[in-house]
């Protein structure tokens, strides 16, 4: 919740916001933060959508990231939709997103 905050004027979270996000959430099982995620990617406004896709990123480049590549592997939905967001930023942060799941070669 507190990434995908509707607050200020930056569309999407600093890459000290990700760094925090990423510390904070290595403790809690990664399928309750995917879920969250998802949760937020479904959200009516498309800044809260763009940060929850920025956290979905931050992990799946992180230490968790084949578990939680795993996990929006089986629930695709969410991020696949985002890619045909009409909104450019989150089309494309989308798009990176889908791309690390299903990264050829990749688990």
């Amino acid at each position: 919740d507190e990434l995908c905050r509707l607050v200020g004027l930056r569309t999407q979270p600093t890459a000290e916001e990700l760094s925090t996000f990423s510390r904070k959430v290595e403790a809690l099982r990664y399928r309750e933060v995917c879920e969250a995620l998802e949760e937020k990617m479904q959200d009516p406004h498309w800044q809260v959508r763009l940060k929850a896709l920025c956290g979905a990123e931050v992990l799946l480049e992180g230490s968790h990231k084949k578990g939680v590549r795993r996990w929006f592997k089986k629930h695709p939905q969410a991020l696949v939709c985002e890619t045909q967001s009409g909104n450019k930023a989150v089309k494309q942060r989308a798009q990176q997103c889908v791309a690390l799941v299903f990264k050829v070669g990749g688990e």
